[in-house]
């Protein structure tokens, strides 16, 4: 640069000094969550151990305060899989399944919900592996197969991925147990990538948000891993012993919606995923394997949200899920533009994908009243009769 000043050559190599320390700095920070999420151990949390044994003993009336996210939600899975007795009914999938219930089911019937946040085909089969080496082979998998992750552009690891890929934001399975970090100039791209930031700064601002000294482990202080009184309204998300979710505010069901409806994931370009519908069909058919009864379901989603582009890509996406279920000769019931028509009303949507209860309700209606035929008996046996009743 010929013409260029000293002064203007100064400010350039300061601005470049900055945006290196700058970016090293993001690095670090993002390498330092990224390393606590995969640090997760096969036992889990002692901590977390001990809050599921003080849940085991309330759970009437006991929900456990804990932040959602699938690091979180893995690690409870983990821990919660040898506090489980045989299961009977097991629901698999994303976030928008976590209101599925216990009381959906006969007396009896032991029902237990593992939804997990934000989460990979291979997450779910880590749940339901753990269930099947701790318990046993659930009878019924109810699988929430939400037709918005399938046009979904990112990648989907198989079971077998690397433990070192940088693939595992939240942690590699707990199979692999404790692993190092791979090397830094492995995952330079995946550290400074805008997924890897925000869920750090989200992570650094829920624990200054909750950093509090607790000595009462019943009261309600929006502490973490507390176990605070179900049917009261709080502040924080709650797990029930059953594994469902309870939402800030929502109390015994009743939720408000938590403002504007929008799908984030139908911004920028979406189309179908081969790689996504593959693996679901590989996890899908591991899981029958076992001798185990899966159902296919596809959640509504909130009419406001639905866009006509949006409306098109969710259709497409039924049919290639409905495609997986024909060849592995099983049940798919798609209600994703249907909600409306099986009773799910506006009050019903927390937000433009997670429902509330009885719009849950529904969709095991749906269900055991038609929706799966091939696996209707083995409903009829477990469903409770007035889930049947409009």
């Amino acid at each position: 640069m010929p013409n260029q000043s000293t002064s203007q050559t100064v400010k350039l190599i300061v601005f470049i000094a900055v945006t290196l320390t700058l970016l090293g700095v993001i690095w670090q920070a993002n390498r330092l969550i990224r390393d606590q999420s995969s640090a997760l151990t096969t036992s889990g949390s002692e901590e977390l151990r001990l809050a599921l044994q003080r849940l085991s003993r309330v759970p009437d009336r006991g929900s456990l305060t804990m932040n959602p996210g699938p690091v979180n939600e893995r690690e409870l899975r983990h821990t919660n899989a040898h506090f489980l007795s045989k299961i009977d009914v097991l629901v698999l999938g994303q976030s928008d399944s976590d209101h599925m219930s216990q009381t959906f089911f006969q007396p009896g019937v032991q029902f237990y919900n593992g939804f997990l946040s934000n989460s990979y085909f291979a997450y779910h089969f880590e749940v339901f592996e753990d269930i099947v080496h701790a318990v046993g082979v659930p009878r019924l998998v109810l699988y929430d197969a939400r037709c918005l992750t399938v046009v979904k552009e990112d990648d989907e690891p198989g079971y077998d991925t690397p433990p070192e890929d940088p693939i595992w934001n939240f942690g590699a399975p707990f199979r692999h147990k404790a692993q190092p970090a791979p090397p830094w100039y492995r995952d330079i791209d995946s550290l400074l990538s805008l997924q890897q930031t925000k869920l750090t700064l989200q992570t650094l601002m829920h624990g200054r948000e909750t950093r509090q000294t607790v000595a009462d482990l019943d009261k309600d202080t929006g502490a973490l891993l507390r176990v605070v009184d179900q049917h009261a309204k709080s502040t924080v998300h709650r797990w029930l012993v059953d594994g469902s979710r309870v939402y800030p505010g929502e109390v015994d069901g009743i939720f408000s919606s938590r403002g504007p409806v929008h799908i984030e994931d139908s911004k920028g370009e979406r189309k179908l995923n081969p790689q996504r519908v593959a693996m679901l069909e590989t996890f899908v058919k591991r899981m029958m394997a076992t001798g185990t009864t899966v159902i296919l379901y596809s959640p509504p989603i909130e009419p406001r949200a639905l866009t006509p582009g949006l409306t098109a890509q969710m259709a497409g996406a039924g049919q290639a899920i409905g495609q997986v279920a024909q060849r592995l000769g099983i049940d798919y019931c798609d209600v994703t533009l249907r909600g409306a028509e099986i009773g799910c009303k506006p009050e019903d949507f927390y937000d433009e994908t997670h429902l509330s209860r009885g719009c849950n309700r529904a969709i095991v209606r749906q269900l055991a009243t038609g929706c799966a035929p091939k696996a209707l008996k083995l409903l009829r046996e477990v469903v409770a009769p007035g889930v049947l009743v409009l």
